[in-house]
């Protein structure tokens, strides 16, 4: 792999971090031992073109329930508690403008 300083700042830069050269030059330094380290090399070196795709090594399945109404609410009992309402909704601040 060409890792080169200018990828680390490129990947900083789509990360929103902020380094300074000798942090940046710090983080090369680390990134690029990870990356040469003998087993990632050899994993690169792979030909992994007719593997499978594989998500997750281990089958996962969702388990879904029925949507059942547990309790219901009254609309007065709902709004009991409401700081401010106009007739039978919520008022809350306006966040988008």
């Amino acid at each position: 792999m060409d890792l080169t300083l200018n990828k680390i700042k490129q990947l900083a830069d789509l990360s929103k971090l902020k380094f300074n050269e000798d942090e940046l030059n710090e983080l090369y330094d680390q990134i690029k031992k990870i990356v040469d380290f003998k087993y990632i090399v050899k994993l690169s070196s792979l030909d992994l073109d007719d593997a499978p795709i594989c998500i997750n090594p281990i089958p996962i399945e969702n388990f879904m329930r029925d949507d059942t109404v547990l309790n219901e609410f009254k609309l007065e009992d709902a709004l009991l508690n409401a700081p401010e309402r106009i007739e039978e909704y919520f008022v809350v601040p306006r966040i988008v403008e």
